[in-house]
């Protein structure tokens, strides 16, 4: 039985299709879809989305295809594992299905001011509305008991199907065959995620603090040195950049997190909100 339950939903445009979705969830305390679980599940994705560039670039890994559609795929393995492990605490499990949820809200919200025959051929990232259906198929495919009304709850059943759990088995296969020498084991964990905060523009400054407050960055610091053998440090860097954007730098070995990202996520979740009633 799935553990996402439709309370609510509003009607997006995609691809010149209306696409039904739901913007809320059965949480433990029956609220609806929190500001707080939608922007930390993005940052997460986003972080881990990133973590995947990093190992690229730091291990030298050879993909079997575009290496934005790659480490879009480990961002979500990040997160599924860990519910594929079992034994967690349900408001846990409650909270990694609201995160990933809460991605594929976003890349379908993002898809609106996408035009009929848009194509992605040349460029670095799928279309977002492309991002929508992979992001929903790997999750889907993580576990179709748990998610079987997933496909039916965006109203795209003919395109996320049980193929979906093939992809998710191949793309999780690809991504430990590739990490089998990386992974941390039984080798000693070392302290190799230094956070760096630039000083931030002053409409970010909150931003900055529930970043803190929420322990993001601290759930993503001890899934990264939890789990993989770092040969160096890894900055993490908090920076206001002029636009919503988050990147790997691979000169500097940073990973850029920009203000905006963040403030683009809280601005989607107000108005996916306000447009729900």
């Amino acid at each position: 039985m799935s553990r996402i339950c439709v309370l609510g939903a509003v009607t997006f445009g995609i691809l010149g299709c209306n696409i039904l979705l739901s913007t809320q969830l059965q949480a433990q305390d029956q609220e609806e879809l929190s500001a707080q679980e939608f922007i930390a599940g993005n940052i997460l994705l986003t972080l881990y989305h990133e973590a995947g560039h990093a190992f690229v670039s730091m291990y030298n890994l050879r993909l079997s295809e575009n290496e934005e559609d790659a480490v879009d795929h480990f961002s979500i393995i990040a997160l599924t594992e860990e519910l594929n492990e079992g034994n967690l605490r349900e408001e846990r499990e409650i909270q990694l299905d609201n995160y990933l949820f809460s991605t594929a809200l976003y890349w379908l919200a993002m898809s609106e001011d996408e035009s009929f025959g848009d194509s992605s051929e040349g460029q670095e990232h799928s279309l977002d509305s492309e991002r929508f259906l992979q992001h929903l198929c790997m999750v889907y495919g993580s576990d179709p008991d748990v998610y079987v009304d997933l496909p039916k709850d965006f109203d795209v059943a003919d395109l996320v199907t049980p193929d979906c759990a093939g992809e998710y088995e191949e793309k999780t296969d690809e991504w430990y065959d590739m990490l089998a020498s990386h992974w941390l084991g039984d080798r000693i964990r070392t302290d190799r995620i230094m956070i760096v905060e630039d000083k931030p523009d002053p409409r970010y400054k909150g931003y900055r603090e529930w970043l803190h407050v929420h322990g993001i960055l601290d759930e993503f610091e001890s899934y990264i040195e939890g789990n993989f053998y770092l040969p160096r440090k890894i900055t993490l860097r908090l920076m206001s950049c002029g636009q919503a954007n988050a990147f790997w730098d691979p000169e500097n070995f940073e990973i850029i997190l920009c203000d905006e990202q963040i403030a683009q996520y809280s601005h989607i979740y107000d108005r996916l909100a306000e447009e729900n009633g």
